[in-house]
């Protein structure tokens, strides 16, 4: 189990993601369409589809962690172009909402705690 909160440590450094946590709960019900409701909040306006492919290839990352898929999820994510803050929401949500097996890494990383 700490190898994967190692293994998301690592995609997030890669991705450029940083910032500290403010709280919040996880979501009441987690899914592709609540990611997209997520990240659209967060003031990224790529369509829904291609910001799923790039969610799912941070769960893929994650689910199999090599170093080639931390670092092509990583880059995925950097493409969006999205600031520091939008980074931070896209990583909590997609993991949240697409690969809920991975939320524990995310409560330790970003103090987000599950319902």
């Amino acid at each position: 189990m700490r190898a994967r909160w190692v293994t998301l440590a690592l995609l997030v450094a890669i991705s450029g993601c940083s910032g500290s946590a403010d709280g919040g709960d996880l979501a009441d019900q987690p899914g592709p369409e609540r990611f997209v409701q997520d990240v659209h909040a967060q003031g990224l306006t790529q369509p829904g589809a291609d910001l799923l492919t790039v969610g799912h290839e941070v769960c893929e990352g994650l689910a199999n962690p090599t170093a080639t898929a931390l670092a092509d999820a990583g880059r995925s994510v950097a493409a969006l172009k999205p600031t520091t803050a939008q980074q931070r929401a896209f990583m909590i949500s997609a993991v949240q909402n697409l690969c809920p097996e991975h939320s524990k890494g995310i409560e330790i990383l970003y103090g987000v705690t599950a319902k």
